[in-house]
């Protein structure tokens, strides 16, 4: 997993308006499938986690 990329134009960190905050950047669907098993099994709240995949 790779660092996310923010927008410095956006002004706000690269939140998207709608809210949403990216906290990773993963090469492929499984790699990111990976890392939120590893944030659930980390107690992390995945259940308004989403996957966008681009391409």
């Amino acid at each position: 997993m790779t660092r996310p990329q923010y927008d410095s134009g956006a002004g706000r960190c690269g939140r998207p308006s709608g809210g949403q905050v990216v906290v990773g950047s993963c090469g492929t669907y499984a790699e990111a499938e990976r890392a939120v098993d590893h944030l659930s099994d980390n107690r992390f709240p995945v259940e308004r986690t989403t996957i966008t995949g681009r391409g």
